[in-house]
């Protein structure tokens, strides 16, 4: 017999998957469609063998529905079917951030900002509500149909068994350092934030001009404690 825990009820029957999106190491997310209303959304589809605590991220996801803000995708639905976890949620044109550059046909250094920009005021709000999203990089990151940015998987990046390659990356030093579970969360984001801004600087038109290094190399110092606040970011002259 197969169970079903409705977390935030949805029934995954009433929808079609129409196309897969992207996947990272928490699992794949597809464009779906309503059947009755014929709206788009987005599934994620997590599989629970590939966390270490399917309870833990039942309890984040919680959490996460309650948030509100444009840059965060929104979760419409919760439910676990057997050993899958399926969220519905806000749909996204664009898929990922990486599949949204790879589509693209050039992305000018003002375009690039103003990714750059959103991303930060995601995490900015992910952070003023005590939350650190511990998993930023190209695949956690949608964009919509406007150009808007929406982050994706805040807070499950830790309950991963393994992170590919790619992702780790993105990964801040002390978060792969397993042996260390007292990293500062908020920190390793910063960390993660300052590998983005590379990425977006190099797949964009935008220029890696001395004052972009210099963010760069103060959002990955190997010293977290001097990696700059979300705060801290919006303020700079780039970002204007």
């Amino acid at each position: 017999m197969t169970a079903i825990e409705s977390i935030i009820p949805f029934n995954v029957k009433d929808y079609n998957f129409i196309e897969k999106l992207g996947e990272n190491a928490i699992g794949d997310i597809y464009s779906a469609e309503e059947r009755s209303t014929q709206k788009k959304y987005c599934i994620k589809v997590i599989n629970k063998k590939k966390l270490r605590n399917p309870a833990r991220a039942k309890q984040v996801l919680e959490i996460l529905s309650s948030l509100d803000h444009k840059n965060i995708t929104k979760i419409y639905g919760v439910i676990e079917i057997s050993d899958k976890i399926y969220i519905l949620l806000e749909h996204a044109l664009f898929g990922t951030l990486s599949a949204y550059f790879k589509k693209s046909l050039g992305v000018s250094e003002q375009m690039a900002k103003n990714i750059f920009r959103q991303i930060v005021t995601a995490v900015h709000y992910l952070h003023s509500n005590t939350i650190a999203h511990c998993g930023l990089n190209p695949t956690s990151i949608m964009v919509d149909s406007n150009g808007i940015i929406k982050i994706n998987d805040s807070g499950l990046g830790p309950l991963c068994l393994q992170h590919s390659l790619m992702e780790r990356d993105y990964i801040a030093p002390e978060a792969l350092d397993r042996s260390n579970n007292n990293y500062d969360g908020f920190k390793a984001d910063m960390y993660s934030l300052g590998i983005i801004f590379r990425y977006i600087i190099n797949e964009s038109d935008a220029p890696m001009t001395p004052e972009c290094q210099n963010l760069f190399e103060k959002l990955t110092n190997a010293k977290e404690f001097l990696r700059p606040s979300t705060g801290a970011i919006l303020k700079y002259k780039w970002l204007a």
